[in-house]
């Protein structure tokens, strides 16, 4: 649906972009302020052994690295096929 309207509808897509991209900075607010809330009321147990299960193995930290790059790499190229388009009115 997100490709179908980036492709017809130039507008249509940088308004959704927007609405995302406000819905994302509003989403990590609200992370940040409940975290933050929750430090101050004392529940810091889970910071006792954050990293506790975690693999240090590099080809597993190489696949995370990759997968984060892969899902934002779409945006990316987005930006770069908008500026192409002539004539978006047309």
């Amino acid at each position: 649906v997100l490709i179908f309207i980036n492709c017809a509808y130039v507008r249509w897509g940088t308004l959704v972009q927007d609405i995302f991209t406000y819905a994302k900075l509003m989403a990590l607010i609200l992370v940040i302020i409940m975290g933050a809330v929750k430090i101050s009321s004392g529940e810091t147990r889970n910071m006792d052994a954050p990293f506790e299960g975690s693999s240090t193995e590099p080809g597993a930290i190489a696949l995370a690295l990759y997968s984060a790059l892969f899902s934002y790499s779409g945006w990316d190229t987005l930006n770069f096929v908008t500026e192409e388009i002539q004539n978006p009115e047309r």
